[in-house]
């Protein structure tokens, strides 16, 4: 039975299978070579490259897939956010329109009741001097 692989020899097979490549050895050349460095059958460092380059990009797809969930989801949490604090300006905006409306309408009933009163004031006692508005 084949001894298990270590987490050194998986790291030399990709190095050696790399700069096997880069020399432009074809890959029967490639494991050839790296099963005498490794004391392995070409065919289990094949295998074992397989394995290993089909993990890792399954677990680059599975990453970036997450990856593109979780950004995904944070944009609608900001579209929400955006859309609530437009509704909530929206509300302020038209609570400031009605507060002024009514505070105009509170400024003209106390010059009402300014004028009223010196008019009151003015018969009765003709030297009391107000200042006018």
């Amino acid at each position: 039975m084949a001894r298990p692989w270590s987490n050194e020899e998986d790291r030399l097979l990709l190095q050696f299978v790399q700069v096997g490549r880069r020399s432009g050895l074809d890959r029967t050349k490639i494991f050839d070579k790296i099963s005498e460095r490794l004391g392995r059958s070409a065919n289990a460092c094949y295998k074992r490259w397989k394995y290993l380059t089909s993990t890792v990009s399954s677990n680059s797809e599975q990453d970036v897939r997450s990856e593109i969930q979780h950004w995904q989801s944070r944009i609608e949490r900001l579209e929400k956010l955006i859309e609530n604090n437009h509704e909530q300006m929206q509300q302020l905006a038209d609570e400031s329109k009605k507060l002024r409306k009514e505070m105009k309408f509170f400024e003209m009933m106390l010059i009402e009741e300014y004028n009223l009163l010196l008019k009151l004031i003015e018969p009765q006692n003709p030297s009391v001097r107000l200042q006018s508005i």
